[in-house]
Order: structure tokens, then sequence, then C-alpha cells
């Protein structure tokens, strides 16, 4: 069984700010979309300004400059905007959520105990904006899409992703590899268990019948409860909130509105459903996919949706429910709908469907699960390489799922993910 692994006091401050700074910033990204979209709610600007605030302080007591630097930069214009000197426009937002980018950035690199900064002159470029903006001045557009954040390994002790909790509710960080020490000695425990029974099965009858037998039978009845509550408690402790796998999803689809130039807005409920971290893990790039596939391929542009009887934005909506160990996630837009006629002609053209074939209406939404099937006129960033649809099904089924796909023309396609949570 592995043992876990003691650090100095000064690496266990460093991996808690790191913890602590990646639970932060992960809740950015939708923070600064509803800053967009009512930027005279102080509530939201004060949500933002606290955790950038409090990594600019905790990176100046942990020697990391260069993030402190950078906090300290986005955190002036955010005061700026609290205090009204200027608005909280799309090129300030765009300038902002490009450093809380870089900021996530650096965290990974610490996290992977490498130097903060990859490109010093891209960085210098960044915090002169910055500057800039900080002046009143309309900020420079960014020369280059930001760097994703890198995840790397966990430093450890690497802590739980937090959960919500009841008002009252006591918390603690726990180390992953604390958790994984207790599950492997719980497994060790059914084991013993199991030895039990044996033993109590090859004992005569004389034996069984005895009055210490009688006894022992009572003592592994009550131990085989007491492993399945821990069993049951060590299942709750391995779950976090599906909300996690939601956070970047209102940035995502204003991106990709931006870049299509587009309207959406984007609905989540039942975020609070307890997952496990596999599935967070593993839906992460699925998800976005779909969500991506949505507002580039469903939703019309402002001006069709206008002449259709629309309101000028799409609604990109996504329900989680649960029942009886399956959990659900919905994904649909009121947007345009699927085009079954391209895609027919398309896989006719491939030779997946042979002229003549007869197809359900199943089988005819299906064929965007085809791989290297796109209807899309032209390439982009977002689409028409007929890759992904394909890979998102095949990453539903590796998790013993399953995805379906309801659409109506002109008024929007649903995908329905339908996955097993035990």
């Amino acid at each position: 069984m592995a043992e876990p692994t003691f650090l100095s006091d000064d690496e266990i401050i460093l991996a808690e700010f790191v913890d602590e700074s990646d639970t932060a910033l992960a809740g950015l990204d939708q923070l600064f979309v509803a800053m967009e979209q009512v930027p005279d709610d102080l509530n939201t600007v004060n949500a933002i300004f606290r955790p950038i605030h409090s990594i600019k302080a905790n990176s100046a007591f942990l020697g990391l400059m260069n993030l402190k630097a950078l906090a300290h930069a986005a955190e002036s214009i955010l005061d700026s905007i609290r205090k009204k000197e200027f608005p909280a426009d799309r090129a300030r937002i765009d300038l902002l959520l490009e450093s809380a980018d870089q900021l996530k950035a650096i965290i990974g690199r610490i996290r992977q105990k490498q130097p903060e900064i990859e490109d010093h002159a891209t960085f210098k470029h960044l915090l002169d904006r910055l500057v800039v903006a900080k002046s009143g001045q309309a900020p420079a557009p960014a020369p280059a899409p930001a760097p994703a954040p890198a995840p790397g390994p966990a430093l450890k002790p690497a802590a739980s992703e937090p959960q919500e909790t009841a008002p009252g509710t006591r918390t603690m960080r726990v180390a992953m590899d604390s958790i994984e020490v207790l599950s492997q000695a719980t497994d060790e425990l059914v084991l013993v268990q199991a030895e039990m029974q044996r033993v109590m099965q090859d004992a005569g009858a004389d034996v069984a019948a005895s009055p210490l037998a009688n006894r022992i039978r009572t003592v592994h009845q009550q131990f085989e409860q007491v492993v399945a509550r821990i069993r049951q408690g060590l299942a709750v402790i391995r779950k976090v909130p599906v909300q996690e796998l939601f956070l970047k999803i209102p940035r995502v689809v204003r991106d990709t509105a931006a870049s299509c130039s587009k309207q959406a807005t984007v609905r989540i409920t039942g975020g609070n459903i307890l997952v496990s971290r596999e599935i967070v893990q593993l839906m992460d790039a699925p998800l976005v996919h779909l969500v991506r596939n949505s507002v580039d391929h469903g939703a019309e542009t402002p001006e069709e949706r206008t002449q259709a009887g629309k309101p000028p934005e799409c609604t990109i909506t996504i329900e989680v429910s649960e029942q009886a160990g399956t959990m659900r996630i919905q994904i649909s837009d009121d947007g345009r709908g699927l085009d079954l006629k391209a895609l027919l002609l398309k896989a006719l053209k491939t030779g997946t469907v042979k002229p003549g074939q007869k197809l359900r209406p199943e089988d005819m939404t299906n064929l965007i699960f085809l791989p290297g099937l796109s209807t899309a006129k032209q390439v982009t960033d977002v689409s028409g390489r007929g890759i992904g649809m394909d890979v998102v099904r095949d990453a539903i089924q590796k998790l013993g799922g399953r995805i379906d796909v309801a659409t109506m023309t002109g008024q929007g396609t649903e995908f329905t993910i339908t996955l097993p949570n035990p």
C-alpha cells in the first residue's frame, strides 16, 4: 500500500496557495461574462476583485513577483471599474479575460515546478496593455490567443476540489494521496471481511453451532456494516458538484458567438448534482465541443433570427437531472436545427449511405456522428474539419453512457447525454 509523502512547511504553503488559486480562478470566466451582461452590478465586480487581490497579496509573500505584477495590474483596472472611472466594456473585459488566462497558466507552471513565465516579451506586452487600459485609453487587442492553463500533475498535497456545503457545515482540505491510502485500506478490509466469511464456512457443524461462533457471526455482521459505511463515505468524498464541468461554458458561448458574429447566452440548471471526478475530467472536452457546435452550427445570425420572428440572441440551455443512479445532461438551443438534407447528401457523397438506402429519423440525425462528416461551408477556428462529434460519442461511450439527438427545423436541436452515476 502506498504511503503518503510528507512535505516541508514551505512546500505545503505553496501547494495550498496553488490549490486555492486554482479554485478561485476557475469561476472567473462566468463572472466576467456576467459583468459584461450587467456592467453596473458591483457585486459581480467585487466577486472578481476579491480572488485577484488575494492572489496578488499571497504571491508577493511567496516571492512570485511576476504573478504578483499581473494580478496587481488586473486588480487596478477592476478597482477603476468599481469606482466608475471607466465602463466595463467589451475591450476591457477581453483584456481582463486574457489576464485571467495568463494567471491560470502561471499557476499551472508553478504547480509543475516550472518558471512562472515562458515568453517574457508577450508577458511584458500584456502588462503594458493593462497599464494603458488603466489610464482610461482603449486597450489594444491581443496579438494572439491567450495560452491555455497548463493542467499538469498536482503538487502534493493536492487538495480535493471544494464542494458546495450547507451553512454551518465544517470543512477541511484533504490531500488526494491521503484519500487514496484510505481507499486502499478499505479495499483490504473488504478482503479481510471475505476471509472471515470463509473461515466461518470452513468451520465444522459442531463449531458453527457453538456460542463462540454465534458471537463471531454477530461481530462479523457489525464489521460488514462498518465497512459498508466507510465505502459509502469514500464514494461521497470522491464526488464533486457537476457545476465544475460548466464553469468555462459561459465564456465558451461568449467567445464562440463573437467569432461567428452571432449573439448567444447560456442557461444552466442542476449544477449541484454530485458526480464522480472521472465524469468531470472526461466530459470537459465533449461538452465544450457540443456547446461550440450549438453556437456555430445551431444559432442563426441576429438578422436571420429577427427575420424568423426570434429574438436576436440565441439561447443555449443546459439541464442536469439524476434518477436511480443515472445522470442526464441535456444541451439544447433555439436555433435553426440540423440540416438533415445536407447531412444526407454529404453521407451519400462519402459513400457512407448508399443510394436508395432506407433511413429512420434517428438514423438521419445520427449521421452527425460519422467520422469526417461536416456540412460547414468553410473551415473556421470552430468548425468545418469534420472532426469532433464521433470523438464526443466515443468519450461518452467510454463512460458507459449514450448520446441521443432530437432536432426540428427552425426550432433547434437537443443533445441528451445519459451517464451512469452510482
